[in-house]
């Protein structure tokens, strides 16, 4: 790949990096300070039963350590792995994979925002697949010597 070319895939994936960053900061924060919610999104989209708050409360407080190394660069492969498997499970869900069916065959009232999780899917699985080219304002070593480089 050339350099320009180069510097412009590494910008895009940095504004993707940025995107998935905030909402999953977002959905962080809520596991922090609504852990009670955590608990009802597991059980009612999840399937998944007698989880505890304190459970979610600690999910949300090692997802915001990820979060944290993800958007500086660090930990490429796990972090943006962790986000992408976090992505599937979202669209994947047996209540939004419910709400797909309602969209396609009752169609009443679509629920049209759970096409929004294919966006996080797609931006999740471009900065998993293209992790070596997303060096833009990273803070990892090698990213750095690679800016260094260009100078």
């Amino acid at each position: 790949m050339n350099r320009e070319l180069e510097k412009r895939v590494g910008l895009c994936l940095f504004f993707c990096r940025l995107a998935v960053f905030a909402v999953f900061t977002a959905w962080t924060y809520n596991k922090l300070v609504r852990p009670e919610h955590g608990v009802g999104i597991l059980s009612n989209h999840y399937l998944v039963g007698g989880v505890s708050e304190a459970l979610v409360f600690g999910f949300g407080i090692f997802e915001m350590a990820v979060c944290i190394a993800f958007v500086l660069g660090f930990y490429k492969r796990f972090t943006r792995a962790f986000f992408l498997f976090i992505s599937v499970l979202s669209v994947l869900t047996p209540r939004v994979l419910n709400g797909y069916l309602k969209v396609l065959v009752e169609q009443p009232y679509p629920m049209i925002l759970l096409f929004t999780g294919f966006c996080m899917l797609a931006c999740s699985f471009a900065l998993y697949y293209m992790r070596d080219y997303d060096t833009r304002f990273s803070l990892a070593r090698a990213d750095r010597e690679k800016w260094a480089d260009e100078k």
